[in-house]
This record gives structure tokens, C-alpha cells and sequence, in this order.
């Protein structure tokens, strides 16, 4: 098994759970809240980098030295470099100007290449550029790619349900 693949297969379950308890309707109830910010890089998109990457791994194997190109507004890009370069994996992420510069710094601090995109994409964001680019990237990038750059149209990029997340046992 790959590095990548040992990586991608240990399970996200061990989120600190706190109870609380909270009046609802005129009783009170019990809750059970997930402290993300206790994963890996500190964000529930740890969950979303290992799902999408386990998809890439099931349509073409990750193996050292493949260029993973994804569009990204921070948080996922931070998730997706710690586990990647863990992978001896590139990583190339394609942002926008709404993440904060600190999300920018981390990346490159981890060894990412960093493409800002600055013009917006027509409908009020910056998706589709940040798509167009990271497709643009793919085209001319001679390394082997793997990339989500397409998943608006693929129906592999999802998360199957119990794939990331364990369910809630009482306690």
C-alpha cells in the first residue's frame, strides 16, 4: 500500500466529542458537539481533503511525484498539502483573493505552489475562473496530474456517506 493510501485509509473518528445540554421547545436536550479544530490542520475540511483524494486514488493511484492540482479557497488546500506531501506528492493550489493571506502563507510554507486568481467569474465569485485555471494548469503541466478541476461534472467527486465520519455512539 502506498503512503498515500495508508494515509487516506486511517478513519477521521477521533474528533473530541462535547456534550452540552440545551433547552429546545421547552425541554432540555442533550448535544453532542465534533471539535474539529482538534483534526490534523485544525478544520472540518481535513474530512474533505481525505474523501476527495481517496476518489482520485480509486480513478488513478497517487503515487510520489504526481502534480495534484485543485481549485481552493484555503482551508481544503491546507488539508489536501498536509496529507499530500506526506505522499512525496505536488501539490498546486488555485486560489482566490477572499482567503485570508495567512491561508497563502501556510500553503507555501508547505511546499505548495500557489496560483491567485484575480478576475471574477460573472456570476459574483470566483469558482469557475479558479476551475478554468486549475483545467489550464492540467493541460500544461507535463508531470502526471490528478485533480478535481472537472468534479462539477463528475459524479466520483463526492463523499459517501460513513466514508470520513464515523457515527455518534452515546456517551
Amino acid at each position: 500500500m502506498s503512503s498515500i493510501s495508508s494515509g487516506l485509509h486511517v478513519p477521521l473518528h477521533r474528533t473530541p466529542l462535547h456534550h452540552v445540554q440545551c433547552a429546545y421547545q421547552g425541554r432540555v436536550r442533550r448535544i453532542g458537539l465534533k471539535v474539529e479544530k482538534y483534526g490534523p490542520t485544525g478544520s472540518v475540511k481535513d474530512r474533505t481533503a481525505v474523501g476527495l483524494l481517496r476518489a482520485l486514488q480509486r480513478e488513478r493511484p497517487l503515487e510520489p511525484g504526481t502534480v495534484v492540482i485543485e481549485s481552493t479557497s484555503g482551508n481544503l488546500g491546507i488539508a489536501m498539502a498536509h496529507l499530500l506531501r506526506r505522499a512525496d506528492c505536488a501539490f498546486l493550489a488555485v486560489v482566490d483573493l477572499k482567503p485570508p493571506p495567512l491561508s497563502r502563507r501556510i500553503l507555501k510554507d508547505n511546499g505548495v505552489r500557489v496560483i491567485v486568481v484575480d478576475n471574477p467569474d460573472g456570476r459574483g465569485g470566483y469558482l469557475l475562473s479558479r476551475l478554468r485555471a486549475s483545467q489550464a494548469e492540467a493541460d500544461s503541466t507535463p508531470h502526471p496530474v490528478a485533480g478535481a478541476q472537472g468534479r462539477l461534472e463528475r459524479p466520483t467527486w463526492h463523499l459517501r456517506p460513513g466514508e470520513t465520519t464515523q457515527p455518534l455512539r452515546p456517551g
